[in-house]
């Protein structure tokens, strides 16, 4: 029997809650271990504490309550990448983020529907984590059976021992590699649609900014993929230099999956050919197709599949950006976070769910939601959903949930109060 599921920032702290004070983890952190822990501590330390000078300071207005959960949700998943998989190497990235994400929003006049990439990683992890262990663990259990015959061959000749961990733990390892990092490349392609602007000639005729130069020359993209050439990661037919050929064409926007996939596999070094190098690469499959406008490759990997879904569903908590000038202050202007959707219910409705999205009653943010440059629509909001629901409910294994009517859409003001605004 089904159970309401409110998805919140609680429901995301408490599906990760202990993961990372329980004392697993993937592999033992390199040398001592007290020494490499303290490390590892003040690198997130050190990070939370960039978080807290770049966006604390827009929290001062509505109190404390607000940057303590976001505090809490970045220092949740730093401590998974770091203390339970021991990606180490990985953790800079995230000041990185930290340093470029409302930045980028704004300067590259990104859609409206603006995601969040420093906590919405967690909360997509929390999604696919409550879905891999609701109805007594089928979807892990069945994602364990998957993965432990399609690595076969690859660990066989690579001699990769699983160190005493089950499938189905592997397969939970990935996860949270996949949903944890799955953004973490967010500042090369900020970096390289920014370098693209600034590499016109007439603003460069320097050439400095050629930051795309390996990925314009059939050579340099071959030089790309081949230290990954007979991995597992390669064996999957994802015609990865296709994929980077055509990124300069699409002004490499989403370029962070391919990118994000090949950079934690390039990293991992040495160690891409051992357990946790096939934990990276499974978790690296899923992130290359989590942007792909066509299916095929999404549906034929179970964790790439689950990534799609968890990262479609995080709608709650995504801010936009909202730019406007500042009342007496000639000249000055404020940016503002103005959320579209403050919660997800998940109604029992037979064998599935019915949607429930909590959207913004304030009558002031409702006003600037319903004009340009945001201008709510139904249609706009219905299809992404109604493609999701359409893809869940062709998978036997996922309880069928109702994304895309209008009595979704909670509380009815809202809903009346835009669809006037389409008819007008």
């Amino acid at each position: 029997m089904n159970e309401k599921v409110i998805l919140d920032d609680d429901f995301v702290l408490g599906e990760l809650h202990g993961l990372a004070t329980s004392g697993r983890e993937l592999v033992p952190p390199v040398g001592p271990r007290r020494e490499a822990r303290h490390r590892i501590e003040d690198t997130i330390a050190r990070c939370c504490e960039r978080f807290d000078r770049h966006r604390g300071f827009s929290y001062l207005a509505a109190g404390p309550g607000d940057l303590l959960s976001e505090q809490k949700l970045l220092r949740r998943g730093l401590d998974l990448v770091g203390l339970v998989l021991g990606l180490e190497r990985s953790l800079p990235l995230f000041e990185r983020i930290v340093e470029v994400d409302w930045r980028a929003h704004l300067d590259l006049d990104k859609e409206k529907r603006y995601r969040d990439h420093i906590t919405h990683p967690v909360r997509v992890t929390a999604i696919g984590w409550w879905l891999l262990h609701r109805a007594d663990r089928a979807l892990l259990e069945s994602m364990a059976a998957h993965y432990e015959q399609s690595t076969l061959e690859y660990r066989s000749a690579r001699g990769i021992d699983l160190g005493g961990h089950s499938w189905e733990d592997l397969v939970q390892y990935a996860w949270l590699a996949g949903g944890l990092l799955h953004d973490s490349m967010y500042p090369m392609e900020y970096h390289l649609r920014a370098g693209e602007r600034l590499g016109e000639q007439s603003c460069d005729a320097l050439g400095l900014c050629a930051v795309a130069a390996k990925l314009h020359s059939p050579g340099d993209r071959r030089r790309l993929v081949e230290p990954l050439r007979n991995s597992w990661f390669t064996s999957q037919r994802l015609l990865l230099e296709q994929r980077l050929s055509s990124l300069p064409s699409r002004q490499f926007k989403h370029a962070h999956a391919l990118l994000g996939a090949l950079h934690h596999l390039h990293a991992s070094g040495d160690r891409l050919h051992t357990l946790q190098g096939l934990i990276l690469q499974m978790a690296a499959r899923a992130i290359v197709t989590h942007h792909d406008k066509e299916e095929t490759a999404i549906v034929t990997d179970p964790l790439a599949l689950l990534l799609y879904i968890s990262d479609n569903l995080q709608i709650w908590k995504r801010p936009f950006l909202f730019a406007h000038a500042l009342p007496g202050q000639p000249g000055s202007h404020g940016i503002r976070p103005i959320v579209e959707c403050e919660r997800i219910e998940l109604i029992p409705e037979g064998s599935g769910y019915d949607a429930r999205f909590w959207m913004n009653p304030d009558p002031r943010d409702m006003e600037i939601l319903k004009n340009d440059p945001y201008r709510w629509r139904f249609e706009d909001f219905r299809a992404p959903n109604h493609r999701l629901q359409e893809l869940i409910a062709r998978q036997a294994i996922l309880p069928p949930i109702r994304l895309a009517e209008p009595t979704c859409v909670m509380p009815n003001e809202f809903f009346e109060f835009m669809k006037v605004q389409e008819v007008d």
